[in-house]
């Protein structure tokens, strides 16, 4: 019987390299090592990656995770090692959203919530998107702080729950962002608006599967 599979995603373009993508890399692998679930890593990923990927998936997957360059259309993935190719939402969410047990889409780059309702529109019940300009720091530090709640062990975290607590912790830390950081290494794809009163990661849900909210990690595990 095969088991439920968590892929993983990371892009790195070495003309405009995101350092701390391969440490949002090692974090999840050591986070989610000691699960049940399948994880699945595509370092360097390109779209034939992901098309081969959701299509032998498609049965036992349970989420899907990005981590790279993007914009409110598109990621940005590999064409090859040293170039970089777009992937627009309106076909990347039809590619995913043919996997039936699919619970959860995180989009873990620059200005991404603009993708989310091309993703909701093809049924998958819950995205975690970015509302703004991302530091690559910020990015693996809330990845880590949303895996450790909803993964670990034991943990009666439900989804909406373990991001919840990793939003207020990160905010706690981190504070709120602003454009005065803008100097640091960003995620985005060209340039991208701030709008400082909204959260910098939003979940959203789909509209009649709402109730994914309310799932435990070891509920996706069956």
């Amino acid at each position: 019987m095969s088991r439920p599979v968590f892929l993983f995603a990371f892009a790195y373009d070495p003309a405009n390299a995101l350092p701390e993508v391969v440490q949002e890399l090692k974090t999840i692998d050591r986070l989610l090592s000691d699960t049940e679930a399948e994880v699945k890593v595509i370092w360097q990923a390109t779209q034939a990656d992901l098309e081969t990927h959701f299509d032998l998936l498609r049965n036992d997957l349970r989420l899907f995770h990005f981590s790279g360059h993007a914009g409110p259309h598109a990621i940005q993935l590999n064409r090859d090692y040293h170039t970089a190719a777009l992937s627009f939402a309106e076909g990347l969410s039809r590619l995913v959203g043919v996997a039936p047990g699919l619970r959860l889409v995180f989009l873990n780059g620059c200005s991404t919530e603009g993708q989310v309702q091309t993703f909701l529109d093809q049924g998958i019940p819950a995205v975690i998107a970015t509302t703004k300009p991302l530091l690559d720091q910020y990015a693996v530090d809330f990845a880590r702080r949303f895996y450790q709640n909803f993964t670990r062990r034991n943990s009666k975290m439900t989804l909406q729950q373990a991001f919840d607590a990793a939003f207020y912790s990160f905010i706690g830390e981190q504070g709120s962002f602003s454009q005065d950081m803008l100097y640091e290494q960003m995620r985005s794809i060209g340039a991208a608006d701030d709008d400082s009163n909204e959260a910098l990661y939003e979940l959203h849900l789909h509209p009649v599967k709402k109730s994914v909210a309310q799932e435990r990690f070891a509920d996706w595990l069956v």
